[in-house]
């Protein structure tokens, strides 16, 4: 069976078949027959939670490193921790948690 490719930048290997808990494994392909009454298996393809989180990852805009150097120096020079901004951390963190 071919590979699945360009997800998280890589190949994520063979496609596999997965056996569902109520049946036993057997060694056909998935979506031939399978003998009874014609029926065909339809083929399934599961994403692990860390494609989904690779994904999700790639969505997020750009970092600005610009930002965070200019931000690092202002710490390290004592220039950037004010009350101020310890307020409206605060407040980021409280609003990202009520939701």
């Amino acid at each position: 069976m071919p590979d699945i490719a360009s997800i998280a930048n890589g190949s994520v290997g063979p496609v596999q078949r997965t056996s569902s808990p109520s049946r036993e494994h057997d060694s056909r392909a998935v979506g031939h027959p399978t003998g009874t009454a014609g029926h065909e298996r339809p083929d399934r393809v599961e994403v692990s939670r860390f494609a989904s989180w690779l994904q999700a990852l790639r969505q997020l805009p750009e970092t600005r490193t610009d930002k965070i150097d200019s931000v690092r120096e202002a710490i390290d020079a004592g220039g950037y921790e004010t009350p101020e901004k310890y307020e409206h951390a605060i407040d980021g963190l409280l609003k990202d948690l009520e939701g």
